[in-house]
């Protein structure tokens, strides 16, 4: 009997160093497991929505400031889809999100004019 218990013993604490050293092995893999990140990819958190719901001190009622805020945040290049011709955005204003186009319509983009609309949820 105390063979056998030694037995299952024995076998547990080989069974959980196995278990210990494949878990190690898998952070270790983790760490030095490296992506390729893209120019331009960007992760958005929670935490930086959050903490940014009070902070734009903009008037919504006046396009141009609106538009002003947007141009000065956008990345220095980007892409307008040709299948819609829209730019989407949004941001958060006094703890509602705020989305809008900037469109860039075939007829009216060759005469230099832009649309632009927003609205607040």
């Amino acid at each position: 009997m105390k063979k056998i218990d030694y037995f299952i013993k024995t076998s547990i604490v080989i069974l959980l160093i196995i278990i210990l050293l494949l878990v190690l092995i898998s952070f270790y893999n983790l760490k030095n497991y490296k992506t390729e990140i893209k120019p331009g990819s960007t992760v958005q958190w929670n935490a930086d929505f959050i903490t940014n719901l009070n902070k734009n001190e903009i008037n919504l009622s006046d396009y141009k400031q609106v538009f002003s805020y947007l141009f000065e945040n956008m990345p220095e290049e980007i892409t307008v889809y040709p299948t819609e011709n829209y730019f989407y955005f949004k941001f958060p204003y006094s703890g509602k999100v705020i989305g809008g186009t900037i469109n860039l319509g075939a007829d009216d983009r060759d005469k230099g004019i832009l649309g632009f609309g927003y609205k607040g949820g």
